[in-house]
């Protein structure tokens, strides 16, 4: 005899399967709904920098990234703000068919390190015209943002080497009058070159000497670097790919694709396990006779057994055939008579 579980496992196999009729081809209709084609646009920037930047005291960046990861983030950072995103909404919206917000930049707009020294700066979305007009315009602004910072840093480093140069100019002023001052106190017909003290101030002097004249030469370098920002724009940032507007959309990644479907059938095989076992918890039909004896006050006097009806058949229509003909019926193996 079937067990309970698949009797009642027939018995509301529409029922059952009734959340794999809804869900599976709710979901292939949201796969296909939200299938929108996506376009992305970047461009690509040399952004190594001038030594005299490495200072830690004068770059705001993280020392253990590489330049470019230290512009991905400082563009993100600029993303993320109002100020630079209107900025770049405006500029990418003029001239177009229609304005581009701030939100538009903001959800598709972003930035990552290639290499040490390569920053790409791209756009996704749904508009492939969008696209090239919002990297060239976050280029554009970011650019602008970087000469601005450049400078900053230049004049710090600036202020670095001349304060560097006046302490050292001083140190070894101090250094030279002591000097005079020893010697002058030196007895007659002494040799000054035989004179530790007089040996030691002399090497202090030149020492900050020397420091006077690099910190000059490093004041002399960075102002060379600001006039440059100044004449020519921007300082260790250069565009070598163009944003261009895309020939073809994205391909679609795998997991939108089947991702919904494999949650779909993941619900509906959770909601039907817990449908099949309310069903089984609550069915109370008959079908053995276990569920007969467990009822209270019900006496059984027997069963009847399960027969192979296949089998069985045939003798019962040899047995109707020997009553009609009036030979009554025989025992297996038996004599008549």
């Amino acid at each position: 005899m079937p067990s309970r579980a698949l009797v009642l496992l027939f018995r509301y196999k529409y029922l059952l399967l009734l959340p794999f009729a809804i869900a599976i081809p709710a979901a292939l209709i949201f796969v296909a709904i939200s299938g929108d084609a996506r376009y992305q646009a970047q461009a690509q920037f040399d952004v190594s920098r001038p030594s005299l930047l490495d200072d830690p005291r004068a770059a705001d960046r993280n020392p253990y990234l590489s330049h470019a990861a230290n512009e991905a983030g400082f563009v993100q950072e600029a993303l993320r703000t109002n100020d630079f995103t209107d900025k770049v909404a405006r500029r990418a919206s003029f001239g177009f068919e229609r304005p581009i917000t701030r939100d538009d930049v903001r959800n598709g707009a972003w930035a990552a390190a290639n290499g040490a020294t390569l920053l790409t700066i791209g756009f996704t979305g749904a508009d492939r015209e969008v696209a090239a007009r919002v990297v060239d315009a976050v280029a554009e602004e970011y650019a602008a943002l970087v000469r601005e910072r450049t400078l900053e840093e230049l004049r710090l480093v600036d202020a670095i080497f001349t304060q560097q140069a006046d302490e050292a100019l001083a140190e070894a002023s101090a250094a030279r009058e002591e000097l005079e001052r020893v010697v002058e106190d030196l007895p007659p017909g002494t040799n000054p070159d035989f004179v530790p003290a007089v040996s030691e101030l002399s090497s202090r002097a030149d020492s900050f000497q020397a420091t006077h004249t690099e910190a000059l030469r490093g004041r002399s370098e960075a102002r060379q670097l600001m006039r440059q920002v100044e004449d020519d724009g921007n300082l260790g940032f250069r565009m070598i790919d163009e944003p261009e507007v895309p020939a073809g959309a994205l391909v679609r990644p795998k997991m939108e694709i089947f991702g919904p479907p494999a949650l779909a059938f993941l619900l509906a095989l959770t909601i039907s396990a817990g449908l099949f076992a309310f069903l089984f918890k609550t069915d109370s039909t008959l079908r053995t006779l276990d569920d007969v004896t467990a009822l209270p006050g019900v006496r059984t006097l027997g069963t009847v057994p399960d027969m192979d009806t296949p089998r069985a058949i045939p003798n019962i229509r040899g047995l109707a055939r020997n009553i009609v003909s009036g030979g009554g019926a025989r025992p297996a193996g038996g004599s008549g008579g």
